[in-house]
């Protein structure tokens, strides 16, 4: 039986008319995507869902045109030809957020004078990797998205798929293989983005002090999660002249991605920057940190690094390097994972996410798009002994 005749033929022909806004969700399709994804939507990531798309009937390449040049709100972007499609790598979506910008919300990207060079894939953001190890990588001056399209541009817009990358909000990255979306936008002809978001405690740790700081933004310990909806706002405003649909936007994530996704799907804040929405093995049941109980973490943390006095913790804080914050995590893992489910990840706050997922959907306070809700197999599997 050919792709398009089986189960999983059937499945892909419904993701791609669910990302063109043609699928509805009835009860017999509910039956049918339940059935298909628990027996063969066993992605970890996205680029399990590339693999199967070429499954599909195959498309004639494109001609290559030499060009994939593009003119952004921030300036003029170059990325690379690879015939068929071009990746737009590196692209900032938002001021690094370094030294005073350190637990602050995102800001904008500056504006850059001629063309920025989008050729090499930007590393992850400042993480511990693998979770539970004392090895460092990446970076803080890591908020930057991929983009990959159909080559030549589109002659009308095309549906944009955003990926959130998944790594238990420690060790994501919009440049590894998962995350790659080349194929998914030769075969389909869609765009799909890629975006790096802060990790760990760089990217959730709430504090006191960081709460009280800015009476504007009353909260603390969501800035990836905040990263997150601004390269949301980045697509919306430039991915028009990618060839994409700024009204046609899907994301789409696994695990860590899935759980960003569900919710982007219950924050007010993030209502208009997409349309629709995929959610891999991201649970609406699972219960998140509350900001007090995300507070009391921080100043525990605050203290491994010698920042104890309330009246200069946050220069103390944001006066240390990138490897002594990274250190003092990896150093107090342990002590920090008996303290809450997820040791680093999006809080309660009641302002960006106002109450826990699951009290959200039941009372209809979310943001009312097509969802595609499914579990991965062997999800967990890296922890298993």
């Amino acid at each position: 039986m050919g792709p398009r005749g089986s189960a999983l033929g059937r499945f892909l022909d419904l993701f791609w008319r669910f990302l063109q806004g043609r699928a509805r969700p009835s009860a017999s399709i509910y039956t049918r995507r339940r059935q298909i994804m628990q027996k063969r939507f066993a992605t970890a990531s996205v680029a399990i869902v590339v693999a199967l798309a070429s499954l599909l009937s195959s498309r004639e390449a494109r001609p290559q045109t030499g060009s994939c040049l593009v003119a952004t709100s921030s300036g003029a972007v170059q990325g690379v030809d690879n015939g068929s499609s071009c990746a737009f790598l590196g692209i900032p979506f938002a001021v690094p957020p370094l030294a005073n910008l350190r637990w602050k919300p995102p800001q904008p990207a500056t504006p850059w004078a001629g063309t920025l060079s989008a050729t090499v894939a930007p590393g992850p953001c400042a993480n511990v990797n693998p979770p539970g190890s004392k090895t460092t990588a990446g970076s803080e001056n890591c908020l930057k998205l991929n983009i990959w399209t159909p080559n030549p541009a589109p002659a009308s817009p095309v549906p944009v798929i955003v990926w959130i990358p998944t790594g238990a909000f420690q060790s994501a990255s919009a440049s590894i293989p998962d995350s790659n979306g080349r194929n998914f936008a030769e075969r389909t002809g869609a765009i799909v983005v890629a975006a790096n978001y802060r990790l760990g405690p760089f990217g959730f740790l709430g504090h006191s002090a960081l709460t009280a700081e800015d009476p504007a933004y009353p909260s603390s310990g969501n800035y990836g999660f905040l990263d997150q909806r601004a390269a949301l706002a980045w697509v919306r405003d430039n991915i028009a002249a990618f060839g994409g649909d700024p009204n046609n936007v899907t994301i789409d994530g696994q695990s860590a991605g899935g759980h960003s996704v569900s919710l982007h799907v219950v924050s007010p804040g993030s209502a208009g920057y997409f349309g629709r929405a995929i959610i891999q093995s991201g649970y609406a049941s699972t219960r998140w940190r509350t900001l007090a109980d995300a507070e009391a973490l921080g100043t525990t943390f605050a203290a491994t690094m010698g920042c104890t006095d309330p009246s200069t913790v946050l220069s103390c804080m944001r006066g240390k390097t990138t490897a002594q914050v990274l250190l003092a995590f990896a150093n107090g893992q342990q002590e920090f994972a008996q303290t809450a489910r997820v040791q680093w990840g999006p809080v309660v706050d009641g302002l960006d996410i106002p109450d826990q997922p699951r009290t959200l959907y039941e009372n209809g306070a979310f943001n009312h798009v097509p969802t595609i809700i499914g579990a991965t197999r062997d999800e967990g599997w890296i922890y298993a002994d």
